[in-house]
């Protein structure tokens, strides 16, 4: 979050989806390169989070 700039405030209230003790999404900042949707990718779990703005 340090690279995007997050401010300190923002950081306790973002949302974090964790697979595996890995952060999987930030909502609202983006999504790990390790889960990305790719020719190999045989199954997908569609997720939308209807929360409040960051």
């Amino acid at each position: 979050m340090t690279e995007k700039n997050v401010p300190v405030e923002l950081r306790e209230r973002l949302p974090l989806l964790t697979a595996g003790g890995e952060i999987i999404w930030a909502i609202g900042l983006r999504r790990s390169a390790l889960y990305q949707v790719d020719e190999t990718t045989t199954t997908i779990l569609e997720l939308r989070y209807e929360g409040e703005e960051t």
